[in-house]
C-alpha cells in the first residue's frame, strides 16, 4: 500500500514543526522581584526634577528615597521610566541639586 500525503497534512505537518520550534525558543528566565533583590538590584522610577535648580532626572524608591545618578544613560532619562539599579554610593560628589544620594550606577535594566 502506497502512502500519499495530502495537502490538508502536509499544511498539519508544518504548523506542528513551527509551534515546536516557537516553544523550544523561547526558554528566557524572566527573574522574579524577590531574585532581582537578591543580586543586590533596587526598584526605582525615573522622575524629572528639573524643575528645581540645579537637578535633573532622580531616581526614586517606593519608599520615596531619592537618588542622584551622576552616570544615568541617555536611554534611560524618561520621566516616569521603572527600572532595577544596582548602585554604589559616592562618597564625595560636587553638585548642586540638594536632592537625593549621590550615586553611581553599576547596572540598570528595565522593570517588567
Amino acid at each position: 500500500m502506497i502512502f500519499s500525503i495530502t495537502t490538508t497534512m502536509r499544511f498539519s505537518i508544518i504548523a506542528l514543526l513551527i509551534a515546536f520550534t516557537a516553544c523550544s525558543s523561547s526558554n528566557k528566565t524572566v527573574k522574579t522581584n524577590q531574585q532581582w533583590v537578591e543580586e543586590g538590584y533596587i526598584s526605582v522610577t525615573i522622575k524629572d526634577f528639573s524643575s528645581l535648580d540645579g537637578c535633573t532626572f532622580l531616581l526614586v524608591s517606593e519608599e520615596d528615597t531619592k537618588y542622584l545618578p551622576v552616570n544615568l544613560a541617555q536611554e534611560f532619562q524618561k520621566d516616569g521610566l521603572s527600572v532595577w539599579v544596582k548602585y554604589h554610593t559616592l562618597k564625595s560628589s560636587m553638585n548642586i541639586c540638594m536632592q537625593g544620594i549621590a550615586i553611581s550606577i553599576d547596572n540598570i535594566q528595565l522593570r517588567n
